[in-house]
């Protein structure tokens, strides 16, 4: 009997330590932690004012490759987030609605509104 309890003792504490060691060789460093970045499509961006500060905000934003960017739309009307070669193109958000893309090549990416042109952001990405 007791030499059954030891062993049990011995199994669960031998689980124990391997559960341990998973976890942490698992769990991703904090030099891997994924980067994320957010944009707002700004109350009132429709209205043509010559300002692109007025539109996504930030108008520029700089990122690392990797980065992950959500834009949000805060305006009551639709929005897109869109290239000219049609690398980014969100369907319309409408207020609330998010899009997410995550960048995986160093370059400066330009971005419109494709109902309202006059919209325009960068993202500058720069290698890691």
């Amino acid at each position: 009997m007791r030499k059954r309890l030891i062993m049990s003792i011995g199994f669960l504490f031998l689980a124990t330590i391997v559960a341990f060691v998973i976890t942490v060789i698992s769990y991703p460093s904090a030099n891997h932690a994924e980067e994320l970045a957010t944009v707002k499509i700004l109350e009132g961006a429709w209205h043509y004012d010559k300002n692109p500060d007025n539109d996504y905000s930030p108008y520029i934003l700089e990122v690392t490759v990797g980065t992950t960017v959500t834009w949000i739309n805060e305006d009551p009307v639709p929005h897109t987030v869109t290239t000219k070669d049609k690398m980014l193109n969100s369907p319309y958000l409408y207020k609330g609605d998010s899009f997410s893309y995550t960048f995986t090549e160093a370059d400066e990416y330009n971005y419109f509104c494709s109902p309202h042109p006059w919209m325009k952001g960068i993202v500058i990405v720069r290698a890691n």
